[in-house]
């Protein structure tokens, strides 16, 4: 009998130690499972931190970039202005120039080759009747084209009489007619100053003078013309681009 009582014990206490140790294991395992979770979200953490780290350098960086474009933008600007202003003439310069753009435009004159008509057309004359006009080569044209532009040039081919023809230019026999008779031009001011474009205003002056038309004498008082007159910077030299040739 009490060899029964010996043995029923030890199972007994078996089972309640069997069933600790399984407890203990099972708690063990969760604490190292909800540890190993908080080291990974500790990681994630660093590396969401490492992240920031980096973009906030790079922003720094794009800021340091952008002041720097900024600044060399200024400069070149700066610069820029700076050369502008001293390729502008001042206005004792422009004025200057002018006057002398001015005589060598109001110079210019025909040079005619007789010895080369380019073509002859039939004219009417309310005196001669029906008769063949020769056209003059023109002579000079490239020295004039140095001192006018391409809009001047046309104005004065339009004055003159000027045509083109098969890439020559003529002049019928003759020159301009005139009933003023033409003293003086003076610049009265220089009204804009750019770096490509001066503009002018030119006053002539202009003697009395008389004509005849119709058998009657006809007197035209001494008076003063205001005209405009335009230089422009082709090709880094200056020319006529606008003008009033005198009567």
């Amino acid at each position: 009998m009490e060899e029964k009582k010996k043995s029923i014990i030890p199972m007994w206490a078996c089972l309640l130690i069997l069933i600790l140790v399984v407890g203990c294991a099972g708690l063990g395992y969760m604490w190292y499972t909800q540890k190993t979770d908080v080291d990974k979200k500790k990681d994630e953490i660093c590396e969401l931190e490492k992240d920031v780290d980096t973009l906030e350098e790079k922003i720094i960086s794009l800021e340091n970039e952008i002041e720097e474009s900024k600044k060399e933008a200024t400069d070149n600007n700066n610069n820029n202005n700076n050369a502008t202003t001293e390729n502008i003439l001042t206005e004792e310069e422009a004025l200057k120039l002018g006057k002398e753009k001015y005589e060598e435009a109001i110079s210019l004159d025909l040079i005619l080759d007789d010895s080369a008509i380019l073509k002859t057309e039939t004219v009417n004359s309310s005196v001669m009747g029906e008769i063949e006009n020769p056209i003059y080569k023109v002579e000079g044209i490239s020295e004039i084209k140095k001192v006018l532009s391409d809009n001047a040039f046309k104005y004065f081919c339009k004055e003159w009489n000027i045509v083109e023809i098969n890439g020559e230019y003529g002049h019928p026999a003759g020159n301009r007619g005139f009933m003023e008779e033409y003293e003086n031009s003076t610049i009265k001011s220089v009204d804009e100053i750019t770096e490509n474009k001066i503009t002018y205003t030119v006053e002539a002056n202009y003697k009395e003078n008389s004509y005849f038309s119709n058998g009657e004498e006809k007197v035209v008082p001494a008076h003063k013309e205001e005209n405009k007159f335009v230089l422009v910077k082709e090709n880094g030299e200056w020319k006529v681009d606008e003008y009033t040739i005198p009567n």
